[in-house]
């Protein structure tokens, strides 16, 4: 695993084999990334299962062969006691071009994976279950109120250009 970060942006490279969930979590747990924003993902999986919510519970297909990564988006929120819950879904081609989606539940990265991630900065995501619908979902929390310091701003070309870290 590689990883890169540039202001609030993530840049993971997964290698062969690796646990593309655990990999993800790792890359974030060591850039300190508790709430975020999965931009992108490409490359291939193997040994994947998606899941099909049907209101009650998941239909999951599990895939061996490997397939094209097309899609990958989401979103990372703390579990509390520094644990990183994400939310994956994903979009995936076979050898003849025949395309599946849904929910990524668990998959293994085949040559290679790259992944994009936005750090969130002032809105803190977590999770917690509904009882009517069994689901974890999601919990938006303001972290502190953006305060615009002299020295955080610059002008540039005539616009005004913000560093909110």
């Amino acid at each position: 695993m590689l990883f890169g970060k540039e202001s609030n942006m993530i840049v993971i490279k997964l290698d062969d084999g690796e646990n593309l969930h655990s990999g993800i979590e790792q890359a974030l747990g060591q850039n300190m990334v508790k709430s975020g924003i999965i931009l992108g993902g490409v490359g291939m999986l193997a040994d994947f299962k998606l899941g099909y919510y049907d209101g009650k519970e998941y239909i999951t297909q599990e895939f061996k062969e490997p397939h094209e990564l097309l899609t990958l988006q989401g979103s990372v929120a703390h579990g509390g006691q520094g644990k990183i819950l994400l939310h994956v879904h994903c979009t995936v081609a076979n050898r003849a071009q025949q395309v599946f989606g849904g929910h990524l539940i668990s998959g293994t990265v085949r040559y290679a994976n790259e992944i994009f991630v936005l750090r969130l900065v002032d809105i803190e995501l977590g999770r917690r279950k509904n009882e009517r619908t069994g689901l974890m979902e999601l919990e938006i929390h303001k972290t502190s109120d953006i305060k615009l310091h002299s020295t955080a701003a610059r002008h540039r070309h005539g616009s005004l250009e913000l560093d909110l870290d």
